[in-house]
């Protein structure tokens, strides 16, 4: 090559934002009421946020719950008789998520028709107070009918752990009893003692039998009961395993269930960049629900922090609010934004239903909405092709990735083209089953013209009815190619994202990791920044001569930043005590009697524990590190302080 270094002119991104140009939406001054009225928003919008969440989870947590609850009503139905020997039902719900399985063992609990006795970590530690708890907790059941019990001799009673008085129990009472069902509940086997739990399952399965008992177990893995007990013990038991849906498919469902499904709408949106930090942040700090919904909701408040972002809920506005900055700025910013053909009127608007709302306002949220609707919607399709084909094609990185593909603009280009050329390879069960969920999902779209999703919404429509038709072997292959084909056209376009400043993000989460820095604050530079708070005192060559009063801590950190390696703890006092003395001669020029009556011994005990305490105020901060090569230095465990000091 002649030439040692090439040139390559930037020609501009493939998927350019329509709104290029539009001045940068900033933290402009704030009205008077505006802490308030955007508290509300903050609380409307989190709120229908929130509960679309909580309907999601019950739905989730439902159906695990129906199947162990049908398993568990059935486990004495149409038994095989053709089994050797007796089995011990039991369902095993497992999922790594201790709040979401403990929520499906409790709905299981209030729902089922049995009588339950729940166990505890602490009511296992031994074998025979685990029996006495289990024959206790059903014998006494509220639910079971109460009898006299007779007259026993003494030398004729059972011990209160022998299986045999559940047995005399049951045989008493069983006819009497509406529902046959006995329910055991062992949660969390995982911290149990594998012995006591394993030859309880043998007690159990010893009078299955004459006492019809179901256990429910719970555990964080699939594969935890093999791993506790011995074959010995796994062979007694009829094992029914379930799994509370967690982790990063959770994770993934939730969010695409909230903020791109067809049917729901937030008051705050999320594009592709802000979802793919969401599943960056889970992936690599904690799979947690709980933890998503606390960092979708510290998302909210951060949107509304910003005094522009009340236009997102103008009924709370009054009229003359559009008159003042910032929000005058921003509804002129939109007018010169605006396309000359959108033309819509208040009444039209479901969003911003007050006549009082600028017409500029409402034109603009239908543009935003519009150019999110069509992002929304091939995300959707994008995501419901990924899911459909992982089941029936074979394991591929373009399958397996998840949504956090769909939104990586690089991975998604190559994950559509390999959708594409799996959709022409089905066969015609697969393509009908396929066609079938696109027709579920996006029938409901408006078919009008020019309307957001109307060309997927007939496309759906036109591709069920030409399957239900029937096709040939040529005309099936022909339709998935131009199936494929179509696909790939409509993905080509409408995953515009808003840039940095655009007038978009007033209806959508800023992009930006702030979030992150809120959920994972830096402690040491936090400290350190709070130490350094130097603002009331001024520099009088080696004294320090406040004008305002300083923590001791402070001042002995001043020092401490200073010094070397190690600190002399005679110097570090002497240079202490000079700097008190100094804010002392301060307040007596100010004629403070408090100060002027201590004498100088009294005066040298309160600079001595003073000094002590701030001492050990740094030592308990991590400061320092005592030495045993010197008694009177200390050591320095930061030396990065300086960083901080600006």
């Amino acid at each position: 090559m002649a030439e040692s270094v090439i040139c390559i002119e930037y020609t501009g991104d493939d998927e350019t934002s329509e709104d290029v140009g539009i001045p940068a939406v900033s933290y402009l001054p704030d009205i008077p009421e505006g802490p308030i009225l955007r508290l509300a928003a903050y609380r409307q919008a989190w709120n229908k946020c929130l509960s679309r969440i909580k309907e999601l989870l019950e739905q989730i947590q439902g159906a695990a719950a129906d199947e162990c609850i049908s398993y568990v009503e059935d486990a004495y139905k149409n038994i095989n008789p053709l089994i050797p020997f007796k089995e011990l039902p039991t369902v095993q719900l497992s999922g790594l998520d201790s709040s979401l399985l403990n929520n499906c063992l409790e709905e299981v609990v209030n729902r089922v028709d049995a009588l339950i006795v729940c166990l505890s970590i602490s009511e296992c530690s031994s074998l025979t107070t685990l029996m006495k708890t289990i024959i206790h907790g059903i014998t006494s059941n509220p639910k079971a009918p109460q009898k006299d019990n007779p007259k026993r001799k003494a030398h004729a009673t059972l011990a209160p752990y022998d299986p045999g008085i559940l047995k005399a129990w049951w045989t008493a009472i069983k006819n009497d009893l509406g529902s046959p069902n006995l329910v055991v509940v062992f949660p969390h086997i995982e911290s149990m003692d594998s012995a006591i739990f394993a030859e309880a399952l043998h007690i159990l399965n010893s009078i299955v039998d004459d006492v019809p008992l179901t256990c429910i177990i719970t555990s964080a893995t699939k594969k935890a009961l093999q791993s506790i007990i011995p074959w010995s013990s796994l062979r007694l038991l009829r094992n029914h395993r379930i799994d509370v849906p967690c982790g990063l498919p959770l994770v993934e469902t939730i969010i695409s269930k909230t903020f791109l499904d067809v049917d729901f709408e937030p008051d705050i949106g999320m594009y592709g960049d802000s979802i793919r930090r969401v599943l960056e942040w889970c992936t690599r700090c904690t799979l947690s629900i709980d933890a998503l919904i606390s960092y979708i909701q510290i998302m909210h408040l951060y949107h509304f922090s910003n005094p522009v972002s009340l236009l997102t809920v103008p009924h709370l506005l009054l009229p003359t609010v559009y008159q003042k900055s910032p929000f005058i700025d921003a509804i002129d910013a939109m007018e010169n934004r605006l396309p000359d053909n959108i033309t819509t009127e208040i009444s039209e608007s479901p969003y911003l239903p007050e006549s009082s709302t600028p017409v500029v306002l409402v034109q603009m949220r239908k543009l935003v909405r519009d150019r999110a609707l069509r992002f929304r919607h091939r995300l959707a399709l994008a995501h419901l092709l990924q899911h459909f084909l992982r089941g029936v094609a074979s394991k591929h990185p373009d399958l397996e990735g998840g949504l956090a593909d769909l939104v990586t603009p690089l991975r998604r280009k190559h994950v559509i083209k390999y959708l594409c050329l799996i959709i022409k390879k089905l066969s015609m069960s697969q393509i009908t089953d396929l066609c079938s969920k696109i027709h579920g999902t996006f029938q409901g779209l408006s078919t009008e013209p020019n309307a957001p999703g109307a060309d997927l919404g007939a496309q759906a429509v036109h591709w069920q009815a030409v399957l239900a038709d029937g096709q040939t072997d040529e005309q099936l292959r022909e339709f998935a190619s131009q199936m494929g084909d179509w696909i790939s056209g409509y993905m080509s376009e409408g995953f515009q994202e808003p840039k940095p400043g655009s007038l978009d993000l007033i209806w959508h989460f800023t992009s930006r990791d702030v979030t992150e820095e809120l959920l994972n604050p830096a402690p040491h530079a936090t400290v350190v920044s709070g130490l350094l708070a130097t603002s009331g005192a001024e520099s009088n060559g080696n004294v320090q001569t406040p004008t305002g009063a300083l923590p001791d801590a402070a001042i002995l950190f001043e020092r401490y930043m200073e010094s070397g390696r190690m600190i002399n703890v005679y110097d570090w006092f002497q240079s202490f005590s000079g700097t008190l003395d100094a804010e002392r001669e301060a307040k007596e020029a100010k004629n403070e009697r408090q100060v002027a009556q201590k004498t100088d011994a009294e005066w040298n005990e309160e600079v001595q524990g003073r000094f002590l305490r701030a001492m050990h105020e740094l030592d308990f901060l991590g400061f320092l590190k005592q030495t045993g090569r010197k008694a009177d230095h200390v050591m320095r465990t930061a030396f990065d302080t300086n960083l901080y000091s600006n």
